[in-house]
C-alpha cells in the first residue's frame, strides 16, 4: 500500500512538472506551431500576419519567452512595414533577454546604422567583438560605421580586419566598392581603383563601381578613361535618372573649358527639374567661362534666392557678394 502511494504521489508531481512546462516552455506543439506559422507568413510576405502570431508567442504563457528566433523574426517583420521603432524595441528587449547573442546584437546594430544612429551602432558592434573577437560582420559593420563617420582611415582598418578573417568565396562585391569608396577619400587613388576594379569582376560594370572608376580616374589626370567610366554609369542607370552622374560630368567639361558640352548637360536636367541647383550652378560656370558676366549673374541670383544652407547656395552668395 504504502509503495502504491508513493508511485501516486510520483506522478502526481510528474503531471504537475509536465504541466507547467508546457505553460512556460518555447516550444510545446502550440507554441511550436506558432512559431512555424509564423516564419511562413514572413516568408510568404505576409508581415501583419506573422507580426500578430509573433506577439502572441512572446506574451503567452507564465514566463517572457526567451525565444531569439521570435524576436528576430519579429523584428524583421516590422522592417519589412516600415514600422521602425518597433523594431527597435524589439531588437531592444530580445537583447535585454539574450544579452550574449550575437545574432540579435547584430540585428540591432545594423538597425541604428541603417537609421544614422551611428554611435550606438558603433557601441553594438564592440560589444559584439568583446564576445567573438574575430566576428568579420561586426569588423564590417564598424568598417561602414566610420565611414559614414567620415573617419575613412579608421574605417579601412576595419575593412582590412573583415578582409583577412573572411574566405574570399564569400565577399560580395559591395564590400569591394565599399573598400574603394574609402581608400578613394583618402587619396588612395591606385587601392581604390584596384578595389573598384575587384567590385566590377565580383558584380559586373553597374552604375556605382563605373561612376567610382570615373572619378578615381579624373583624379589621376586619367581624362579619357574619366570620361569613358562616367559615360558608362550614366548609360547603366538610365539617362533620366541619373541626374549626378550627367551633372558631374558637366562640372568636369566646365573645368576643360568645353562649355556649350557642359551647358547642354546642365539644360537638358532644367527641362526635367528646373530648379535643381547644381544644373544651374553648370550654367552659371559656363557663361562666366565664356565671358557672358551678366547671364552668368542671372543664375548665380536663381540659386542665391533659396534661403537654405546648401553648399551650392553658400557658394552662389559667396560669388555675388565678391562680384558686388
Amino acid at each position: 500500500m504504502r509503495n502504491k502511494k508513493l508511485i501516486i504521489f510520483i506522478l502526481f508531481l510528474l503531471c504537475c512538472a509536465l504541466s507547467a512546462e508546457a505553460a512556460v516552455w518555447p516550444f510545446g506543439k502550440k507554441q511550436k506551431k506558432l512559431l512555424n506559422d509564423a516564419r511562413q507568413d514572413y516568408s510568404e510576405g505576409n508581415y501583419y500576419s506573422a507580426i500578430d502570431k509573433l506577439k502572441v508567442f512572446l506574451v503567452e504563457g507564465t514566463v517572457k519567452r526567451r525565444e531569439k528566433r521570435a524576436y528576430l523574426l519579429l523584428g524583421e517583420s516590422y522592417e519589412k512595414i516600415g514600422e521602425i521603432d518597433s523594431a527597435l524595441n524589439t531588437y531592444l528587449e530580445g537583447v535585454e533577454l539574450n544579452p550574449k547573442d550575437k545574432d540579435l546584437l547584430l540585428k540591432l546594430g545594423a538597425l541604428y546604422q541603417r537609421n544614422d544612429l551611428i554611435r550606438d551602432s558603433i557601441e553594438i558592434y564592440e560589444r559584439i567583438l568583446a564576445l567573438d573577437k574575430n566576428n568579420s560582420q561586426a569588423f564590417l559593420g564598424l568598417a561602414r560605421a566610420y565611414t559614414d563617420e567620415g573617419f575613412f582611415s579608421k574605417a579601412e582598418g576595419y575593412f582590412q580586419q573583415y578582409l583577412r578573417i573572411t574566405k574570399i568565396e564569400d565577399f560580395d562585391g559591395d564590400i569591394f566598392l565599399e573598400h574603394a569608396g574609402a581608400y578613394f577619400r583618402q587619396r588612395k587613388y591606385n587601392e581604390a581603383l584596384f578595389n573598384a576594379a575587384l567590385s566590377i569582376d565580383k558584380l559586373g560594370e553597374n552604375k556605382d563601381n563605373t561612376f567610382l572608376v570615373a572619378k578615381i580616374n579624373r583624379m589621376q589626370g586619367n581624362m579619357e578613361d574619366a570620361y569613358i567610366y562616367i559615360d558608362k554609369a550614366i548609360n547603366l542607370e538610365g539617362y533620366d535618372n541619373c541626374y549626378t552622374a550627367l551633372l558631374t560630368k558637366a562640372l568636369w567639361l566646365t573645368q576643360d573649358k568645353r562649355y556649350e558640352e557642359a551647358k547642354i548637360i546642365s539644360d537638358s536636367v532644367l527641362l526635367e527639374k528646373p530648379n535643381n541647383r547644381l544644373a544651374l550652378y553648370v550654367n552659371f560656370l559656363a557663361y562666366r567661362g565664356k565671358g557672358n558676366k551678366n547671364k552668368a549673374d542671372e543664375y548665380l541670383k536663381r540659386i542665391s534666392a533659396y534661403e537654405d544652407n546648401s553648399f551650392i547656395s553658400r557658394v552662389a552668395r559667396t560669388h555675388l557678394s565678391v562680384d558686388n
